[in-house]
């Protein structure tokens, strides 16, 4: 679980992070508020689907969302700051 928290958070943060401006700027983790669904196993192809809810003064409000198969197995509320 803790690799798929991983692949939550860094996924948000590139959502920033590729717009111009931005690169090389190194994100922190502040704080998460996760719900797991299901178990992800070796050999699931884990995709995952973030959104952006707010990016002010270097803070980065979002959500995410981790599926295998079209279905739900985790999401997570995050906090990411972005000097």
């Amino acid at each position: 679980q803790t690799v798929q928290i991983e692949a939550l958070e860094e996924m948000l943060a590139l959502t920033v992070l590729t717009i111009p401006g931005n690169k090389g700027m190194t994100p922190r983790f502040l704080s998460a508020s996760i719900k797991f669904i299901d178990n992800v196993l070796v050999g699931h192809k884990f995709n995952i689907e973030t959104k952006v809810i707010s990016w002010r003064r270097g803070i980065l409000n979002g959500t995410a969302k981790g599926f295998v198969n079209g279905n739900v197995v985790c999401e997570a509320e995050l906090m990411i700051t972005i000097p």
